[in-house]
């Protein structure tokens, strides 16, 4: 069973990473948890902070019950209540932007983790957990094992560092597209793409994350980013290959990127493809709108508090979706399309950064539940610059996407 983080759509950890049953297990997700907590910290992203740190407190109260030989019990003991002391105070740390003190409590941490991982042994408080994507409760602390479910080989275990953002140090996956025909607007088109690894291995289904019910899904925005629509390849008899069917509004050149999540790394990525000939023409930046008519639909971007946004680079900002229908009554009836009542996909003008964030409050699994008409999102800017921003919702059994015009400022 698959269970969110609180506060977030797009990232859903096993239930073994959120509450380890054996002594590995909790030396495994303390070990990725403290990891990504450092890479946050060095990026000053603090805010993040708490929602990793937080791994880790189930994962103590497991080493804690194992008896470890020539350490006596009451030393035991009070490295415990170090460990989980300053669990509490990198939180806190974290939630009012304490960039430096949740630094050297987490140095302190650090050492008591070390203290504790004594009359351990070293593969143990340092080695792999491997699991089964399709039924993560399937774990192995060996390497090579199939799952005894499905027969799907074990990956080692990841857990992302960031449940908002996230900036590979490396690509992973690389991207072909290739079209049936030339690009008419009106007329259906097959696109078929081919993943790979960025050495040139096939990227399968089995190699790929599901998120969002989907191991791979398609992003593609037309010239001047005038034209944005996401679809759901399916894979093909070919080993890598995805293919779905796609009818352009606009004539000319499509940007597509395939939004995967490699089971290597656990992190998004976003491989980018050409389907024609690239536009020449720059997209020219726009005043910022934070409000968009579809139809009878109004849909609103607004602060968490205050009067205006102001969308800041490399911060974790929380903002509201309000959506309204016709006489600007408040809309509840908003239907879950890929387990989200809503969607935010940005493209930057470059066309060389996409972002996707996603309602705080956990997937949405049943079909009939509603929502609306406000969602909030947390969100992060990775540069500044002008994006368009694209809103995918779902009413009355038909998506729809609303545009907005975003200036990042430093």
């Amino acid at each position: 069973m698959l269970i969110s983080m609180p506060g977030h759509a797009d990232v859903p950890l096993p239930q073994r990473v959120l509450n380890p049953i054996t002594d590995a297990e909790a030396w495994n997700v303390l070990r990725l948890s403290t990891t990504n907590v450092g890479r946050l910290l060095h990026d000053g992203r603090v805010e993040e902070v708490p929602d990793q740190i937080s791994l880790c407190s189930p994962a103590l109260r497991v080493i804690a019950r194992v008896p470890v030989k020539g350490v006596s019990q009451e030393a035991r003991d009070a490295q415990i209540s170090v460990a989980f002391r300053s669990v509490n105070l990198i939180a806190q740390d974290g939630m009012v932007g304490n960039l430096d003190g949740a630094k050297m409590v987490f140095a302190e941490f650090q050492r008591s983790l070390k203290a504790l991982s004594v009359g351990f042994a070293p593969q143990m408080v340092d080695g792999e957990i491997y699991c089964c994507l399709n039924h993560p409760e399937v774990i192995a602390s060996a390497k090579g094992k199939v799952c005894e479910k499905c027969q799907r080989p074990l990956v080692a275990r990841r857990i992302p560092y960031s449940f908002v953002f996230v900036e590979p140090e490396h690509a992973t996956a690389a991207l072909i597209a290739a079209v049936d025909h030339p690009l008419q607007a009106g007329i259906e088109s097959t696109v078929k793409l081919h993943l790979t690894t960025t050495s040139g291995s096939p990227l399968d289904r089995e190699d790929l994350i599901t998120v969002h019910t989907q191991p791979i899904h398609a992003l593609l925005l037309g010239p001047q980013f005038a034209d944005f629509q996401w679809k759901q390849p399916q894979p093909t008899a070919n080993p890598g290959e995805y293919s779905f069917a796609f009818t352009p509004e606009k004539d000319g050149a499509y940007w597509v990127w395939a939004g995967v999540v490699p089971a290597a790394t656990g992190l998004q990525e976003y491989p980018q493809a050409h389907l024609g000939a690239v536009d020449s023409v720059p997209v020219v930046p726009e005043p910022t709108t934070v409000s968009a008519t579809v139809g009878d639909l109004r849909f609103q971007l607004l602060p968490s508090s205050g009067r205006t946004v102001v969308f800041k680079e490399r911060q974790l900002q929380l903002i509201r979706l309000r959506v309204s229908g016709s006489g600007g009554r408040p809309l509840q009836s908003l239907e879950p399309f890929l387990n989200a009542f809503a969607h935010l996909t940005g493209v930057y003008a470059d066309g060389q950064q996409v972002v996707q964030f996603h309602p705080t409050g956990g997937d949405v699994l049943g079909s009939e539940v509603r929502g609306g008409p406000e969602l909030s999102f947390k969100v992060f800017w990775p540069k500044a610059g002008f994006l368009k921003l694209f809103c995918v919702a779902k009413v009355n059994g038909h998506t729809v996407t609303a545009p907005f015009n975003i200036n990042v400022v430093k």
